[in-house]
């Protein structure tokens, strides 16, 4: 055993004491929990906010359209949507930054568009075109496992999510 220059024995040895180790444990179980929550799979993102998500990305399309002339072409399926834009009487993919492209995750189990009439019509694709005219009323019904978000046009280029 070491003695000190008082003479006394130095009964402590070399290691870690509990308080240090659990304080170790602690941090890591901090660190692992951060990291778990931050690569959370998508799947958690309610279907709502996506709906919303891309009623924000059609107001932003009719916009661009009421700027530039040219029309937008909204592609919606199960898996999600994207945009054409005509340039030049061309179909070609606007900016990725302008019109982002955008993804249901799940994907959606049903697609229903909804006429004034109450009539419903089940869809693989919708293809819909702003441009500078009137637009049609748009009703649209995305349903997944238990949820279900609205999505409405009032025709003129503004487009909402039912509550």
């Amino acid at each position: 055993m070491p003695i000190s220059a008082t003479g006394a024995t130095d009964s402590r040895q070399a290691g870690f004491t509990l308080i240090e180790l659990l304080i170790v444990l602690v941090i890591m179980g901090l660190a692992v929990t951060m990291v778990t929550l931050s690569v959370r799979a998508p799947t958690q993102i309610p279907l709502q906010r996506q709906a919303e998500q891309l009623a924000a990305v059609l107001d932003v399309a009719a916009d661009e359209v009421s700027l530039t002339g040219a029309p937008v072409l909204l592609i919606l399926d199960h898996r999600g949507w994207r945009f054409m834009q005509a340039q030049n009487g061309v179909w070609d993919n606007p900016p990725a930054e302008r019109l982002p492209p955008g993804y249901f995750s799940p994907p959606l189990e049903h697609l229903v568009q909804m006429s004034a009439g109450q009539s419903e019509t089940e869809l693989d694709q919708l293809q819909f075109e702003l441009g500078e005219e009137t637009l049609q009323p748009l009703a649209l019904r995305l349903q997944r496992q238990d949820q279900q978000a609205l999505l409405h046009s009032d025709g003129l280029g503004h487009f909402w999510v039912a509550p």
